[in-house]
């Protein structure tokens, strides 16, 4: 029974931490363990299931995508770094390929899964077929090498965020 205006805020639940958080993550993958990072916006996932399992409301709802928002923004700059750090630098582009394509997979099947299983079993089932997923798929991140920046870590200042975006300016 969504409403447009309520899809509208349940994308921007999602966007807007996502676009304001990620580039503190990205500065702090530079300055510790992707691995870590990624292991924590996987695990993130785990107060926002119950969350929307006990949502009562279309906000409530909004704030368990806020909390995946914040997950996925730790999750794509650590994930970015791996690549980069584990990767020959000539298969960067099939290894970026492979991710994109498997991402976007694990979305189709996913979002097609859930919305069969919502039409058989109802909305709670997504819910903790989702919480299990997590469960057993989370340990899986613990095989990830844990390779780092190599390097002097200095502390991470906001004149870092700025100039990422200069960097991202001069190299579009």
């Amino acid at each position: 029974d969504a409403t447009p205006t309520d899809a509208a805020l349940l994308l921007a639940s999602f966007s807007l931490p996502f676009v304001l958080v990620t580039p503190l993550t990205g500065v702090w993958v530079d300055r510790w363990s992707p691995r870590w990072i990624l292991f924590l916006g996987f695990a993130l996932p785990a107060t926002a299931i119950p969350i929307a399992l006990l949502a009562t409301s279309i906000a409530w709802l909004a704030v368990s995508i806020l909390v995946v928002g914040i997950a996925a923004a730790a999750i794509d700059p650590a994930r970015s770094s791996l690549t980069g750090l584990l990767v020959d630098e000539g298969l960067l582009v099939q290894a970026n390929g492979m991710l994109s394509t498997a991402f976007h997979g694990a979305l189709l099947i996913g979002t097609l899964g859930g919305g069969l299983l919502i039409e058989s079993r109802g909305a709670d089932a997504v819910y903790t077929l989702s919480t299990v997923v997590a469960i057993v798929g989370l340990p899986g991140i613990l095989l990830v090498p844990d390779v780092r920046q190599h390097g002097e870590r200095p502390h991470m200042t906001f004149r870092d965020l700025a100039e990422g975006v200069g960097i991202s300016w001069r190299h579009p």
